[in-house]
């Protein structure tokens, strides 16, 4: 049905008990004590993909990105990235005497840690210009593409220990390339067209 829903596994008569025809069901993650969750954050653009960096939730007991640590993020990794020249190696306008920043807008999804009160007031205080993408919409932003291969990767081969873990997750956001992230830039109106054409159902990117 898509990356986002589940898989229903119709048996044919007589295989009820076939190992390679029964799904596991896991526990919830809450009563699952040998789980453990990553956290990565990443920026991507038109000519840019950023370092994956793993982060630590403190604050809450739900596991969902806090506006302090979505905030402390953006200081270290967008502001830098939106004042230095250095570090777009293209943008539009970039023959002129405008700095970058004025080319960089922050799409983000409908995450509580994006768009609280606490982290809009920061970011118009910094003077970011931002726009919240449609709920529920993962076929409109292009990150939710370029965690795919990483996962990939890292659900193909064996990881029991953090180092394990982290290193395939940094094997696999080295496989997502800067080609692959302008092609998926570029199908953005289209993407668009399709979702106006199915009445806002999933589109299949």
């Amino acid at each position: 049905m898509g990356p986002q829903r589940e898989l229903r596994i119709i048996r044919r008569t007589g295989e009820r008990t076939c190992s390679r025809c029964i799904q596991e069901r896991h526990p919830p993650l809450s009563e699952d004590k040998y789980t453990k969750r990553y956290h990565c954050f990443a920026i991507v653009g038109w000519n840019y993909k950023g370092p994956l960096i793993f982060y630590e939730i403190s604050g809450n007991t739900n596991g969902k990105m806090t506006q302090v640590k979505y905030i402390e993020l953006l200081e270290q990794y967008w502001l830098p990235l939106t004042r230095d020249p250095g570090k777009l190696e293209s943008y539009p306008g970039a023959e002129d005497d405008r700095v970058p920043g004025e080319y960089c807008v922050l799409e983000e999804d409908g995450d509580s840690g994006h768009i609280g009160k606490k982290a809009t007031k920061w970011k118009k205080e910094h003077n970011v210009k931002f726009y919240i993408n449609c709920p529920s919409s993962p076929d409109f932003s292009i990150v939710e593409n370029c965690w795919q291969p990483m996962k990939q990767h890292v659900h193909s081969k064996p990881h029991w220990e953090d180092d394990a873990t982290k290193a395939l997750a940094y094997e696999g956001w080295e496989k997502v390339t800067q080609k692959m992230i302008n092609d998926w830039v570029k199908t953005m109106p289209q993407r668009l067209i399709d979702c106006q054409e199915r009445h806002g159902k999933m589109t299949g990117w």
